[in-house]
């Protein structure tokens, strides 16, 4: 895994963390619950969530959960 990678990983993780008041045990739990459920890498998940993270707001949608 090359470093760009794993920064994009810890950077979810924060997001994760900061946005929903989660442990970086849990929000790393979070990355890997939605990349099984989506059948996409921990990776992609990290990225989309970067990704959609607007500038001043708050983003939840790479995580919600469908029953």
């Amino acid at each position: 895994m090359h470093a760009s990678s794993l920064d994009a990983i810890v950077n979810a993780q924060s997001i994760l963390m900061q946005e929903h008041d989660v442990s970086s045990e849990t929000a790393l739990g979070l990355l890997v619950w939605a990349a099984t459920d989506r059948g996409v890498t921990v990776l992609e998940v990290a990225l989309s969530i970067c990704g959609s993270r607007p500038q001043s707001r708050s983003a939840d949608v790479p995580l919600r959960a469908s029953a």
